[in-house]
């Protein structure tokens, strides 16, 4: 078993700061998908993302409808994150 961090993404391993990640959230028939850049580390523990793109879906259906009217940073737990390239 891998040393846990308190830090860790949804792969156990310590988030970078200025790494960027990703993390998917739903709402009734709705999927969220958005990716940012890891921008700090609050004392609760939440990573605060700059958010780059955020895609929206409905389940079922082939779409992606891409949001412009998100917010510019989110805080999120970290072990919902997952490393994106």
């Amino acid at each position: 078993m891998s040393k846990a961090y308190v830090n860790a993404d949804a792969l156990g391993n310590e988030i970078v700061l200025g790494q960027k990640y990703g993390y998917s959230s739903k709402d009734g028939s709705w999927g969220r998908t958005t990716v940012g850049t890891a921008k700090k580390i609050s004392p609760s523990g939440q990573v605060a993302l700059e958010v780059i793109e955020v895609k929206q879906f409905m389940y079922g259906f082939e779409s992606d409808y891409r949001r412009d009217d998100h917010a510019k940073t989110v805080s999120v737990r970290p072990y919902m994150l997952f490393p994106v390239a």
